[in-house]
């Protein structure tokens, strides 16, 4: 709960994204928990709740919009939690946003939630993210190179200060991201 002690808002970012042996236990879980446990510390201390969510929560794999393009009032609908390869990060970024904002709702709470696509950018300080990894195993020829929807990582990063410092950001759902895949 102090976590938000203090603050005007909290941007929370902290996910699990990897591949797990076994992916209800070491991914869903702790992604739903973390996202009530951050907005029970904003709500406590009245600090509004930066909520980085995903395209993951947008749409699902091989979901069509219900319009000509995704927009902010879609949901994906068709992950499973128990479903294959990441499928269950894609269930547990959903849900867990939708808890987010139910739980906000009921405390009183202000979030404001973002749904980046694939985030790209240069590495700071050696450190070297999944989307590093995965564009170096394209260039290395050891995976075949994937279309992307994609956000440069310092426009998210911009992103989460307007969400954390503009009164009008207050109760919104923005998708940070390109409108079309980016060829490969």
């Amino acid at each position: 709960r102090g976590a938000a002690e203090g603050m005007d808002a909290v941007i929370h970012t902290a996910s699990v994204f990897r591949k797990c042996a076994d992916m209800e236990t070491e991914l869903v879980r702790p992604n739903l928990l973390l996202a009530e446990q951050m907005v029970c510390a904003c709500a406590a201390y009245g600090a509004r709740l930066v909520f980085s969510s995903s395209m993951a929560a947008v749409r699902g794999a091989g979901q069509t919009p219900l319009r000509e393009s995704y927009s902010a009032a879609d949901w994906n609908t068709v992950s499973r939690r128990d479903g294959p390869n990441f499928e269950p990060y894609q269930f547990s970024k959903a849900e867990s946003e939708r808890r987010a904002w139910e739980l906000t709702r009921r405390l009183g709470g202000e979030m404001v939630s973002l749904c980046p696509s694939m985030i790209f950018g240069p590495p700071r300080g050696g450190c070297r993210g999944f989307s590093v990894d995965m564009v170096q195993a394209w260039l290395d020829g050891e995976s075949p190179v994937q279309s992307r929807l994609a956000v440069d990582v310092r426009d998210c990063a911009q992103a989460h200060v307007n969400a954390a410092t503009l009164p009008s950001a207050a109760g919104q759902r923005y998708i940070t991201s390109c409108e079309a895949r980016v060829p490969a």
